[in-house]
């Protein structure tokens, strides 16, 4: 009726020697943590360099509210550089740039590291009537015909083929996807483009699938400039777009205008001249 050795309890449940001395050693921290944590997350390690962090964190807000990424290259420049400046009678190598001190210095001060994501889109004000107005459209449009026969090829008063579900997308000259330290817990993560402009400079990709599956208009994509080119000069840019055209794939549709995004007429244009297969007509 003797206590288990440490030997005895390891050779019994396959734990090694030394874990069992360490649970031991923190048995009050392992009891008094919360249930299912395999670490005692209250013990936080206490800040060796309070002055370094204080003016590295300020620097690194700074930058984050110019929307420039923040990498660990910049934060280990930045580190030494206020270092030498808070503490100029201590030997540089004396801080250690380590893993461990990085954690703690993110841990500490809320931040993680992020994906940079687009900008964060807005509600428009009038959202709630606008879904009320499509609602009540569809309502009235989608009553179940009777007395046709067709009730199963047919959704409302809609065939399949006029049945259609369009969106847009953009397409960047430059992606911003890289990765950047920012705060715990914010909705948008943005950097700014490397080259001026190129963030803003993209197309646009619009895709239109039909309840019936088939595939009767092509994708379009819309680039900024003109559509055709005039005078002396146009000639020259009219030239050098038709040898554009020749290599673009004849199932997708090219259009241009000047702000690169799709208006009524464009969208008007695309229908009725990328149709590749008839509708049929409504019964």
């Amino acid at each position: 009726m003797r206590a288990a050795l440490l030997k005895e309890v390891s050779e019994q449940y396959l734990v090694p020697v030394m874990t069992l001395h360490n649970w031991r050693a923190s048995q009050n921290q392992i009891v008094s943590g919360r249930k299912g944590e395999r670490r005692n997350r209250s013990a936080v390690k206490s800040c060796h360099w309070p002055e370094l962090e204080s003016n590295l964190y300020d620097k690194y807000h700074k930058r984050r509210d110019d929307r420039k990424a923040v990498r660990r290259g910049w934060l280990r420049r930045e580190a030494y550089k206020v270092f030498a400046n808070c503490y100029p009678e201590k030997d540089p190598f004396e801080f250690p740039f380590s893993n461990g001190w990085l954690a703690s210095f993110l841990s500490r001060h809320l931040i993680t590291l992020r994906f940079t994501t687009n900008k964060s889109q807005r509600i428009p004000e009038d959202y709630l009537q606008a879904i009320l107005s499509w609602l009540l459209f569809n309502r009235r449009n989608s009553q179940v015909r009777s007395g046709t026969g067709d009730e199963e090829k047919v959704v409302g008063r809609y065939l399949p083929d006029s049945i259609c579900n369009v969106d847009e997308t953009p397409l960047p000259f430059e992606y911003l996807d890289g990765q950047t330290y920012a705060d715990k817990g914010s909705h948008s993560v943005q950097v700014k483009a490397s080259h001026s402009g190129w963030d803003k400079r993209q197309a646009t990709l619009l895709l239109g699938i039909f309840g019936s599956g088939r595939s009767i208009i092509q994708p379009l994509i819309i680039f900024r400039g003109k559509e055709k080119y005039e005078g002396w000069r146009g000639e020259y840019f009219q030239k050098k777009r038709d040898e554009e055209m020749k290599r673009y794939d004849h199932r997708v549709e090219i259009k241009w205008n000047d702000s690169e995004y799709a208006n009524a007429g464009l969208l008007v244009d695309w229908i009725q001249g990328s149709l590749v297969l008839a509708l049929p007509s409504r019964p």
